[in-house]
């Protein structure tokens, strides 16, 4: 069972640096997590994911208890991922207009015979949470922002609203836009919503290995450091409910993913360095 964070935080702001890495390995993932949804790439969401559990240390002694401490840290994430500058989809500027043209590519030389099933799913999974991922980005940061918090990772409105400074009413306009623009778009060119779409992601493997969308030899999302959220096929999942309701339902078979060690170990090894000190000014 996990350590309750509020302790954790609170022996580590007195200066134990043993309570300091458990509330690390505690908060790690939800905050890649959230930057992984916020970024689009996992190479971008390791380098936020760093950054961010850097400025939670370096101000750890600035929390007061005034509000739970996942709030906390949410709010520096959230403003850090709201403000980051440099990332990989930033530099598509996209908008679901140009995705939707991605979505009517063929490659007539790509074989797909010519790749076993095990393969084939993957690629298709490859597919299909790039395009999600690319959807998301395609949403203002303000709107994907709340999707994420309030569709993805299930905050009540009142959380959210205080971790984004913002009114409940205001997110929850907010997030009515969001879910509007991503279920339009879908209903409208998903194949996996609406099966009389034209796009489908088996389709997409080739046209995304060869304008470089996806790289067969090494995949971003498809197996690695996931678990899926359905063990059924996605497919079957979405035909058992309504289709108004498969957009959000396709995101939520998003697999979990972990924050790679990596992330972890060079925090530690900062914690176990002076810059440790910052702490205590």
């Amino acid at each position: 069972m996990n350590e309750n964070v509020e302790h954790l935080a609170f022996m580590a702001q007195q200066g134990s640096r043993k309570d300091l890495n458990k509330l690390i390995e505690q908060i790690q993932n939800h905050i890649y997590k959230l930057s992984l949804r916020m970024t689009g790439y996992p190479s971008d969401a390791e380098d936020a994911t760093q950054e961010i559990l850097i400025k939670i240390i370096t101000h750890l002694s600035d929390f007061r208890g005034s509000s739970q401490f996942s709030t906390w840290y949410y709010r520096i994430a959230v403003n850090h991922l709201l403000n980051i500058k440099k990332y990989k989809f930033k530099e598509y500027d996209l908008t679901f207009e140009y995705w939707e043209e991605l979505g009517y590519r063929t490659d007539p030389t790509f074989d797909q015979h010519s790749i076993d099933e095990p393969t084939k799913r993957l690629l298709e999974q490859e597919v299909r949470i790039t395009c999600l991922q690319g959807m998301l980005q395609c949403l203002e940061k303000n709107l994907r922002i709340v999707l994420v918090l309030g569709e993805f990772f299930q905050m009540s409105g009142e959380e959210a609203a205080t971790i984004l400074g913002i009114t409940k009413t205001a997110f929850r306009k907010r997030l009515s836009r969001a879910r509007r623009k991503i279920n339009h778009f879908m209903l409208k060119n998903c194949g996996l919503v609406n099966p009389k779409n034209h796009c489908r992601c088996a389709t997409l493997i080739g046209p995304d290995i060869r304008d470089n969308w996806i790289d067969p030899d090494r995949m971003q999302f498809a197996g690695g450091r996931c678990s899926p959220l359905l063990t059924r096929d996605v497919k079957h999942y979405l035909e058992e409910i309504d289709e108004i309701e498969r957009s959000m339902a396709l995101y939520r078979s998003y697999p979990e993913y972990s924050a790679p060690e990596s992330i972890v170990d060079i925090v530690k090894e900062m914690i176990e360095s002076k810059k440790y000190e910052l702490l205590h000014h």
